[in-house]
């Protein structure tokens, strides 16, 4: 029995096609808790699903009736790849939900390219769309691949971890959604025509998402495809995790007494205790009932507490600037709401204690 391979890849790249509209389905309107993140991914695979669908048409019915028009909806999606993949990753990685931030990319660009279809339409402007929008929407989509990339390596790298205390799991995911589109990219690019490889390819990713969410057991199934970095709610940090990463924060500050830098970052000092920023300010709010900043100030105003008593010749506002403080006056305000009183109290204080 002979094989007949060109229906064997349209009925792999169709396979893709349809995992992606379903799983599509799923992130969009069934996956709970309702969140951006979930809706984004959602609009992902729908974009992927409607590209992939139009190269599939356009490799086995090149002869299609509705070609041009197939194109266009294709070509349309493709544009709004690259601002799904970043605003999923944006906000499962707990970035800032300001409201209006995801408009400025999905909404912008929609506008543009549907504007773009209406007024010059791919079947009647095929040259321009070819020798000009082709190239316009790869760059998008690389520019916006970039900025992804960069989202994912600030949390835990692209490719080695950074970090820990964040489930395997959960780094494979994102790592392979994102690797996954740079492929799929880089085969459009390079291979062109070959649309077959690109269905093969978009297939793969497709079926390694639905193994993810459909086989493994509800608990990892959670643990994959919520977001749970800022989002305290989750906990994916073990008891025995937040108090490691407690520890190695005390003895961190105390040893290199890195609160004397006035422009310190929560990021520099997760860096240096290999922990996410996430899960560093998550344990500083859960476990010390403080923010970063309050954590700090307290550090530095001990710091502080110490010099006043052992230097009594330093001013007391050259002692603020050494413990870290920018400005006299934020030094006074921290002293004064940490210990009750202002430095020159506490010093006149330590003064007639010794006498």
């Amino acid at each position: 029995m002979t094989i007949d391979y060109e229906q064997l890849l349209l009925i792999i790249c169709s396979i893709g096609v349809i995992n992606g509209f379903l799983l599509a389905i799923y992130f969009l309107f069934l996956a709970k808790p309702k969140s951006k993140h979930h809706i984004f991914l959602g609009g992902l695979l729908l974009a992927l699903s409607i590209r992939i669908g139009k190269s599939i048409i356009f490799y086995f019915y090149p002869y299609s009736l509705y070609m041009k028009v197939y194109l266009q909806f294709g070509l349309t999606a493709n544009f709004l790849i690259g601002p799904l993949l970043y605003l999923y990753i944006y906000y499962y990685l707990g970035k800032d939900e300001k409201l209006s931030y995801w408009k400025y990319h999905l909404w912008i660009n929609a506008m543009i390219i549907i504007a773009i279809c209406l007024l010059l339409p791919y079947w009647e402007y095929i040259e321009l769309w070819k020798n000009f929008f082709f190239k316009i929407i790869h760059l998008q989509r690389i520019l916006y691949l970039i900025m992804s990339g960069i989202l994912i390596n600030q949390v835990f790298g692209l490719i080695s971890s950074k970090v820990k205390d964040i489930p395997i799991k959960k780094k494979l995911w994102l790592r392979s959604i994102f690797w996954g589109n740079v492929f799929i990219l880089l085969a459009y690019i390079l291979i062109g025509f070959g649309s077959y490889i690109l269905g093969a390819v978009l297939f793969s990713f497709f079926l390694y998402l639905l193994v993810f969410i459909l086989i493994l057991p509800i608990s990892e199934r959670s643990i994959i495809i919520h977001q749970s970095l800022p989002k305290y709610g989750g906990r994916i940090l073990e008891v025995d995790a937040q108090q490691n990463i407690i520890h190695n924060l005390n003895q961190i500050l105390s040893t290199k007494e890195l609160y004397c830098n006035p422009n310190l970052k929560i990021k520099d000092v997760a860096q240096e205790i290999e922990t996410s920023t996430h899960h560093l300010s998550q344990v500083i709010n859960e476990q010390l009932g403080k923010n970063f900043n309050q954590l700090i100030n307290e550090y530095r105003i001990n710091k502080a507490k110490e010099m006043i008593v052992e230097n009594q010749n330093f001013t007391l506002e050259a002692i603020g600037y050494d413990c870290g403080f920018k400005a006299k006056s934020t030094f006074y305000a921290a002293f004064k709401k940490i210990t009750g009183m202002t430095p020159s109290v506490y010093k006149k204080n330590n003064l007639n204690s010794l006498h």
